[in-house]
C-alpha cells in the first residue's frame, strides 16, 4: 500500500481512527514542507514522521540523529493498550524533547526550533547548544 493514496488514508481511518490529524493530506504536506517524512508501518503502534541526517533513508546507521514526531492514537492515554492521547517529539527514539495534547502547539515548537533541528542534524551546532 502507497502513502498518500486513497486507500492508505482509508486503512489508517480504522487503523487509527482517533489520530484525525495524521489522517488528513494536508498533515503529510505540512511535515513534508518542514523536512519530515511519513515514516509509519502498518504494525506500528502509532503514525510517525522522521527527519534524519540519513537522507530521510528507512534503514540507519549508528551515526544516526533522528528527529521522530508520534501522533496520539486515542484519546485516552492506556499504556496496557498501547493508546496513546499525545503528540511527542523525540531525539533518537530515546529522548523525548517535547509532549502535547495539542497539534498547533507541536507544530510551533517545531517551527521554532527548526534552524537548531537542521543543526543538530546536521553535526553543524555550535558551543551554545552542547550544555
Amino acid at each position: 500500500m502507497k502513502y498518500h493514496t486513497k486507500e492508505y488514508f482509508e486503512w489508517t481511518k480504522t487503523r487509527w481512527p482517533h489520530s484525525k490529524e495524521y489522517q488528513k493530506k494536508r498533515t503529510n504536506l505540512i511535515f513534508e514542507e518542514l523536512g519530515f517524512y511519513n515514516s509509519t508501518w502498518p504494525n506500528d503502534l502509532a503514525p510517525s514522521y522522521i527527519m534524519s541526517n540519513e537522507n530521510n533513508e528507512k534503514q540507519f546507521k549508528n551515526n544516526q540523529i533522528i528527529f521522530k514526531v508520534f501522533m496520539p492514537t486515542s484519546k485516552h492515554n492506556n499504556i496496557d493498550e498501547e493508546q496513546f492521547n499525545t503528540y511527542t517529539l523525540d531525539l533518537n527514539q530515546n529522548y523525548l524533547i517535547f509532549e502535547t495534547m495539542h497539534y498547533c502547539e507541536l507544530l510551533s515548537i517545531i517551527k521554532s526550533n527548526l534552524d537548531l533541528f537542521n543543526q543538530i542534524k546536521e553535526g553543524k551546532t555550535n558551543e551554545n547548544y552542547n550544555h
